[in-house]
């Protein structure tokens, strides 16, 4: 009899041990998940990321890394277009002019050779059909310099050709430049500024020079020729052949010279070079 109800007790807890064993396998097993889906990035209309706004009248400080060029030989020249040894600039009405006997021609170049192409993610510097062409992203400052010059009493001009000249946006030249930290910044802005900045060992000086250029020229399109002589303590500035302004300052003595553009935050900017001259100014011949 024992046997008997044993048998069907057994056949009822196998039952309950299986349904278990069910409900147990599906708790277990884990829920299917979706892939995602890949959405590719959104293409941007400019090749600069935007950064943080910086102050759109005075230079910053540049890269620590300034770039070395292959040098063009001072003198060096293309009769055919470039500057020639006849072609001397003249500073009419400024003290000094007048106290300069002679202009030497020290150095030109027509952009034609020996000129990389420096790109990073703000900025790219090339060399085409005997140009230098700056092109700038927001905020951004770059310069080229020659490597060969450190001129004490100078005269030095180039064309600017800006192709794109934004607000906040301008070119010009370094001058009596003896490293990243010590400079003076000549700029002519598109909005018709003209402003000279120094650094001294890093200490941003100035503005030295803040000026408007002759009501009947627009910085922002056209070509241009600009220039700034030195003579000691005396600096001026002109454009196209109209004088700007001038300044004194003791904080450099000599040094090199660089070719300089700088954007802020209302857009890019491009502009082309050529045909940069330096003649060394001799006194008391």
């Amino acid at each position: 009899m024992r046997h008997i109800l044993l048998i069907p007790f057994l056949a009822a807890l196998t039952t309950v041990l299986m349904a278990c064993s069910s409900v147990m396998s599906l708790i277990s097993t884990p829920t299917a998940t979706l892939t995602p889906t890949d959405v590719p990035p959104t293409a941007t209309q400019t090749f600069i990321p935007t950064v943080t706004a910086l102050p759109t009248t005075t230079p910053t400080p540049l890269p620590t890394e300034t770039p070395e060029l292959p040098t063009p030989t001072p003198g060096e020249s293309d009769p055919a277009s470039g500057p020639s040894e006849d072609t001397v600039p003249e500073l009419p009405g400024e003290s000094v002019n007048a106290a300069i006997d002679k202009l030497e021609r020290i150095y030109v170049t027509t952009f034609d050779d020996g000129w990389p192409v420096l790109e990073d993610e703000q900025s790219k510097l090339f060399a085409d059909s005997g140009l230098l062409i700056f092109e700038l992203g927001l905020n951004t400052r770059r310069y080229l310099e020659t490597t060969v010059l450190d001129e004490p009493d100078f005269v030095a001009e180039v064309e600017a050709t800006p192709s794109i000249c934004p607000e906040g946006g301008g070119y010009g030249l370094f001058f009596r430049l003896e490293d990243e930290n010590s400079y003076y910044a000549l700029t002519f802005f598109c909005d018709g500024r003209v402003t000279v900045y120094a650094r001294d060992a890093g200490a941003l000086v100035g503005p030295l020079l803040d000026a408007t250029v002759p009501s009947s020229i627009d910085p922002a399109t056209g070509s241009h020729l600009i220039r700034v002589g030195a003579l000691g303590n005396q600096f001026t500035v002109h454009i196209d052949g109209q004088p700007v302004g001038s300044f004194e300052s003791d904080l450099l003595d000599s040094g090199d010279v660089a070719l300089y553009a700088s954007t802020a935050a209302g857009g890019t900017l491009r502009v082309a070079f050529d045909n940069l001259g330096v003649w060394t100014a001799i006194v008391g011949e």
